[in-house]
């Protein structure tokens, strides 16, 4: 039996993940700002959480999904970004080596500038804010853990709409009240399913895999266009999806970021199904013609 746990558990990607190991394996999610039945609180602020649920739950993986994620968010307070994205990596990164426990650690297409896709794994990092920074320290601290494993993804998205921090909930809940929803129209991303990227973390954690790896759909859009396709797929006026305008404090994003996956596909690892694909399915559930 494998014994794994999450940091980040109430977030979007940790959620999906308490889900997707097989059945054998013990699962225990952490949370800290957002309590979930279910899930341990845990500080990363905390020099003790840590280690003390490390060493005491004998697990074999610590996986850290925990983070600051909002790039705006990040560039309004970087102090509070280096302190999330990199100072609790390292609490986490210390941790795991002192425990002997391996660690895996959920980071970003954003650590790289966007005027070079597509980005293998090697290639060298070159972030452009605040957000991107801070999670490549984040990387750092994590590949200094013995046998660690680094998964480097774009934005993502469930079409589960109860699932936390979902951006497909905050466009519905605009769009239902008749209110627009402002989108970038100008970076170029490729939205993928956050359960496709926890299957990913399982595949890749059940074969030892350590060392940089790449997930991501292959389908490319701007987030306006993206939300768009979204919005039909709920039956919702996709006209109210507008562009954004000038935002003194909107954080610098990488033009186009996209990531190359050559590695995990020789690895094997489950596929990545594209948004349009996706939303299909979504507006099938919604008009009763398929399972959820």
């Amino acid at each position: 039996m494998m014994k794994v746990l999450i940091t980040g558990a109430s977030g979007l990607l940790g959620s999906r993940m308490l889900k997707v190991f097989p059945s054998h394996w013990q699962v225990t999610g952490t949370c800290h700002k957002h309590p979930m039945p279910g899930l341990v609180e845990c500080s990363l602020d905390n020099s003790r959480s840590v280690p003390r649920l490390l060493r005491e739950g004998g697990y074999d993986w610590a996986v850290h999904c925990a983070a600051l994620r909002s790039p705006d968010a990040c560039q309004r307070d970087p102090r509070r970004a280096i302190e999330v994205n990199s100072g609790g990596t390292e609490w986490v990164a210390r941790a795991a080596s002192d425990s002997g426990v391996r660690m895996a650690y959920a980071s970003t297409d954003a650590v790289f500038g966007g005027d070079a896709p597509a980005y293998r794994e090697d290639d060298r990092p070159s972030p452009v804010g605040v957000y991107g920074h801070s999670k490549l320290a984040g990387e750092q601290h994590a590949l200094s853990v013995p046998g660690a494993l680094v998964v480097r993804m774009p934005a993502l998205f469930s079409l589960d709409l109860d699932a936390p921090n979902n951006v497909l909930s905050a466009l519905r809940q605009s769009l239902e009240a008749g209110r627009p929803f402002a989108a970038d129209d100008e970076s170029v991303r490729y939205y993928t399913l956050a359960e496709d990227v926890a299957a990913a973390f399982a595949f890749l954690l059940d074969r030892s895999a350590r060392g940089v790896v790449h997930v991501s759909a292959e389908e490319a859009s701007t987030k306006r266009q993206f939300l768009q396709a979204a919005a039909a797929a709920l039956g919702l006026d996709a006209g109210l999806v507008v562009p954004n305008g000038p935002d003194a404090g909107a954080a610098a994003r990488p033009r186009d970021s996209h990531l190359d996956t050559t590695l995990y596909k020789l690895l094997g690892g489950p596929p990545m199904q594209g948004y349009s694909r996706a939303l299909g399915r979504l507006r099938a559930v919604l008009r009763g013609a398929a399972p959820v």
